[in-house]
């Protein structure tokens, strides 16, 4: 499972900046043709400062899709290494996200390397490391606070080079080569600056570390000014646009406040057994369930596909609950009633249902029939409709199963986690009957008291820490926090 930052981080970073006391702002780079350069080389830059670290928030969509697609070269986030038109091919360091097929996505430096790859188009705040000790030096790698990796090197100098320092630019002899990227932050600082995992900062600041640091609050023009007092500013070169799609740092829990719960697109999930919940999912019994989630990019590890709740097991060898889904799958938010596998009725929302950057409120009732009408969808406690309607086989009611109701993910009968989401949940409740457009309405904006007649469930997930789920309804359907982790990001709801 991955770290409590970076499951926030994969959630929303693609999100506009929520408050911040002053105006931040991306610079996003044109394949093969945007970069920037440092004014001075990187032998005056540095000085004799060969122990450093260089960090960068970056986000890159795919290194070989989208715009990138068919690229075959070097890339380079930050780097001192030129070739092309007589540059020093002496005493360079890069830092980069590898675009070749072997480990394509994964952040690099100088041999220091990941696993992972963090190609997804979301922002990852990553740091490579020069450390020289003894007249023996090496690298080290974090991405998004978390330590990575660490390899040894014989050669102690990775500065002295008369190359300028660029941005996203990698030249061999055969010329300049970009990635379509973004870039939110750049700093560099004498010294090794972290010695254990941490929690990223954004903006990054300026201190007596720093050899420069290039401020990204401008939101125009074509120059990076250094904000520490060395004026090492960087010249945006090519084709290059600024963007206010920006890195949002997670908000802490506050036990007992208004929290959410975040699910890392991995492994994380929350469940609840309840006879009360068996019985409402099933045969012809109509139910309404509601929840809250933030953002449209919730899709997990897994197909492109993450689950807002699933009532009952997914067979090993199948993909689909045997029961109920809201899926949210990339093309379309899905709710499906099974009364088997191959058995169901089902209704697709178009991806306008969710809108990136804010809390969404996502309700769906099902009135006991077997028409296109039986289903619904509500979008911020009202009905949407561009929705397309779905059966296979013989549908005779939803399957009743003893098995739990799950938020973030399906689960296998062997336990395994399955279309997990990514991403964070809020304000979950269960009905015994299809709600009015009326009461829909009302609950978009105002919490239930827990004491309303059919409400069998009621999860406002405020508890902000612990792995119990408290039920608020008069039932105490209680549940269970599986590997996710609380936010203070909740959604505007009312008590």
């Amino acid at each position: 499972m991955k770290n409590y930052l970076n499951k926030i981080l994969i959630s929303f970073f693609t999100v506009i900046s929520l408050g911040f006391s002053q105006d931040n702002y991306s610079v996003h780079f044109d394949f093969m043709s945007g970069y920037a350069v440092s004014e001075l080389s990187s032998e005056a830059i540095f000085g004799d400062n060969y122990t450093f670290t260089v960090e960068a928030w970056y986000k890159n969509d795919g290194v070989d899709s989208g715009n990138n697609q068919g690229y075959d070269d070097g890339s380079n986030i930050v780097s001192n290494y030129k070739r092309s038109g007589g540059g020093d091919p002496y005493n360079n360091f890069t830092l980069q996200m590898s675009p070749w097929e072997n480990n394509a996505g994964t952040f690099q430096m100088q041999g220091a390397g990941s696993d992972e790859s963090y190609d997804d188009g979301q922002w990852h705040h990553v740091v490579g490391i020069v450390e020289v000790l003894n007249n023996e030096a090496k690298t080290i790698l974090y991405v998004d606070g978390e330590y990575i990796s660490e390899t040894g090197h014989n050669e102690t100098d990775f500065i002295s080079s008369y190359n300028k320092i660029y941005i996203n630019n990698h030249s061999p002899f055969a010329g300049d080569h970009m990635m379509d990227c973004s870039v939110a932050g750049i700093r560099v600082s004498s010294g090794r600056r972290y010695t254990e995992n941490f929690s990223p900062e954004f903006p990054l600041s300026a201190d007596d570390q720093t050899i420069f640091n290039l401020d990204f609050s401008s939101g125009e023009g074509s120059t990076l000014s250094d904000l520490s007092s060395n004026g090492h500013n960087f010249a945006i070169q090519g084709s290059a646009t600024w963007s206010d799609d920006i890195p949002v740092l997670p908000v802490p829990p506050t036990p007992g406040g208004n929290n959410s719960l975040s699910f890392d697109g991995t492994d994380d999930y929350a469940f609840v057994s309840s006879t009360d919940l068996d019985n409402i999912f099933s045969g012809y019994n109509p139910f309404t369930v509601s929840l809250w989630v933030f953002g449209n990019d919730l899709e997990g590890d897994m197909w492109g596909s993450g689950t807002l709740f699933g009532k009952g097991n997914v067979p090993n060898d199948n993909d689909n609950p045997r029961s109920v889904m809201l899926v949210d799958q990339g093309w379309a938010v899905s709710f499906m009633l099974y009364s088997g596998i191959t058995d169901f009725i089902g209704s697709h929302a178009s991806v306008d249902i969710l809108d990136p950057g804010v809390w969404n409120s996502i309700t769906v009732s099902y009135d006991g029939g077997t028409t296109d009408n039986s289903l619904r969808f509500y979008k911020n406690g009202a009905l949407f409709d561009d929705v397309s309607y779905q059966s296979n086989g013989s549908y005779t009611g939803v399957n009743q199963v003893a098995e739990p109701f799950y938020l973030g993910s399906k689960v296998k009968d062997n336990g395994t986690p399955h279309i997990q989401l990514n991403g964070l949940m809020d304000e979950v409740t269960v009905w015994d009957r299809a709600l009015s457009d009326q009461d829909i309405q009302s609950y978009f904006s105002t919490s239930p008291a827990g004491n309303e007649d059919g409400l069998y469930g009621y999860w406002n997930l405020n508890e902000g820490e612990g792995s119990v789920l408290t039920d608020l309804s008069d039932y105490g359907n209680n549940g269970t926090v599986v590997g996710a982790n609380w936010s203070g990001n909740s959604a505007p709801v009312e008590p």
